[in-house]
């Protein structure tokens, strides 16, 4: 089974992740040709796009790399997916603290560490040996959509607080349109009570490609009503309103489809790298 989760890099980072499950994939940069860094410089992109944020990554995989996977996944350079369903998880001292931060309380979201210990973690992913790696595959190879945990709160009154408030209604207008919804019910619940933040999750290639599909239709719509805003941290517009579509369509998915095979991991942060604002 070819299965590939691809950590994001707004940033050309000096250390990373790359083995046969993990590939490093930098966004917005011209690096030219690197014998491990991936780039979305190449084939269809959106890589000058910076408002779409980790997007950008996933777009770029859809468009030019979906077809050489079964799954496929993302998360950023400092959050990572806890994966510990592999044979050496039983007797590795960094991850059985991880565990145990995941087992003694209900349902974390978010594990974080300091940055000993994210790179610590980042070194023990890095030397999965090939049983675990097909450990690894297996347990994903039995979900169609694995995500991280969500965030419990308002998702309309946490968007409209937090961001700019006319930007949600403009997202609510656009999916009332989606051609998604013409000939089947609409299960869209917009006072859902959760995010799934972070645009982080491994998903089979089927179901990727039917969620890009979506996304992208939503996108190319708001995108041509909203425009990215002058303000550094609303200028990523496009990457906080993917979040909620993500939410949004994986509850409609799950209305549609209960038999779907879903879960949700936590993930765990490090601090921001002091590179990352380059």
């Amino acid at each position: 089974m070819r299965v590939k989760i691809f950590t994001m890099y707004h940033f050309v980072p000096e250390h990373y992740l790359a083995n046969d499950l993990y590939a490093p994939l930098v966004m917005g940069r011209t690096i030219g040709h690197h014998p491990v860094l991936l780039s979305d410089e190449w084939g269809v992109n959106i890589a000058g796009e910076a408002s779409y944020c980790e997007m950008r990554a996933q777009y770029y995989v859809w468009k030019n790399l979906l077809s050489a996977y079964d799954f496929v996944g993302f998360q950023h350079y400092r959050r990572f997916i806890f994966f510990d369903q592999m044979p050496s998880a039983s007797h590795n001292q960094l991850l059985l603290q991880i565990r145990r931060a995941c087992l003694r309380d209900a349902n974390p979201i978010e594990i974080k560490v300091d940055a000993a210990s994210f790179r610590a973690y980042q070194s023990t992913l890095q030397g999965l040996g090939a049983g675990d790696i097909d450990a690894l595959r297996e347990v994903i190879g039995r979900h169609d959509i694995i995500t991280v945990r969500p965030w419990p709160c308002s998702l309309a009154e946490q968007y409209r607080t937090n961001h700019v408030a006319k930007d949600w209604d403009t997202l609510v207008a656009v999916l009332s349109q989606h051609s998604r919804f013409h000939g089947r019910p609409s299960h869209l619940e917009l006072d859902l009570k959760m995010l799934y933040s972070c645009n982080m999750y491994v998903m089979s290639a089927t179901a990727f490609d039917e969620y890009m599909s979506f996304w992208h239709e939503t996108m190319q719509k708001f995108s041509s009503l909203v425009k990215p805003h002058a303000d550094p941290y609303q200028s990523r517009v496009y990457g906080f309103i993917s979040e909620r579509i993500f939410t949004l369509y994986l509850y409609q998915l799950r209305m549609e489809r209960p038999q779907l095979r879903i879960t949700a991991l936590p993930y765990v942060t490090g601090p921001q790298a002091p590179t990352a604002a380059a």
